[in-house]
């Protein structure tokens, strides 16, 4: 989309994304006996009279399955991806993701929905210098290395429920509203040294009782440091 004229000259990148899978899985395969014992693939049926009537019953399927499970996913459902000619960043996607599964010996229908938003921002500092730092290489030195700086926003609802095909019965068994907050900063200070720093918060809450609300923080400084060819050192 960048080759239209009204966004190349606002932008570098722009997508719009999206995807979708679907998995079908089926456990617990065999031959059904009823199957061979009717050779038309039928059940036998009774009149009121009490007379039988062959091959006017349900059709007899030749395999019978234990579990069968169906997955799609929608990730994204719909997304843009952009990245502007000042070197600011900016994403957004909406994801949606279903499972269901249908337990045939006995006779309950499972399904776990999942919506999730995201929110991506950043920036690219270019050439930025980290107090005498500096990236050195052949025809590079003195040259410093991009800041990138990023910052993601999730919201994600999930709901588990179990239903009771033969009762008409279902309750919800699991399910959580999670927040997720992901900041960052990487830096390489040289071809071989790469430095992060990072803070990132959790914030779920359950929907069924016997769980209580978590939070979690992770925060912290990591150095990456790489063994090998640096084309003239650091």
């Amino acid at each position: 989309m960048k080759n239209i004229p009204i966004i190349s000259g606002q932008f570098t990148k722009f997508d719009v994304l999206h995807s979708y899978t679907a998995t079908y899985t089926a456990t617990g395969i065999q031959r059904n006996v009823d199957f061979h014992g009717n050779p038309n693939g039928y059940y036998q049926a009774v009149d009121p009279s009490g007379t039988v009537i062959k091959n006017a019953g349900d059709k007899i399927n030749p395999y019978t399955f234990a579990q069968v499970g169906y997955v799609e996913s929608f990730s994204p459902l719909i997304g843009i991806d952009v990245t502007m000619r000042n070197n600011m960043q900016f994403g957004l996607q909406y994801n949606k993701t279903r499972m269901m599964v249908l337990g045939l010996v006995n006779q309950t229908l499972t399904e776990d929905a999942n919506t999730e938003y995201v929110v991506r921002l950043g920036y690219i500092v270019r050439n930025f210098r980290l107090g005498t730092a500096s990236v050195r290489g052949r025809g590079t030195r003195g040259k410093g290395s991009d800041l990138n700086i990023r910052g993601d926003i999730s919201l994600r609802d999930s709901k588990t429920s179990i239903m009771n095909i033969l009762l008409n019965d279902s309750q919800v068994t699991g399910g959580q509203k999670l927040m997720n907050i992901k900041l960052s900063a990487d830096y390489n200070v040289s071809e071989n040294l790469n430095l992060r720093v990072f803070y990132e918060q959790m914030t779920s809450k359950y929907k069924i009782s016997t769980a209580f609300p978590l939070s979690t923080i992770r925060a912290g400084i990591s150095a990456t440091f790489t063994f090998g060819e640096s084309g003239g050192g650091f």
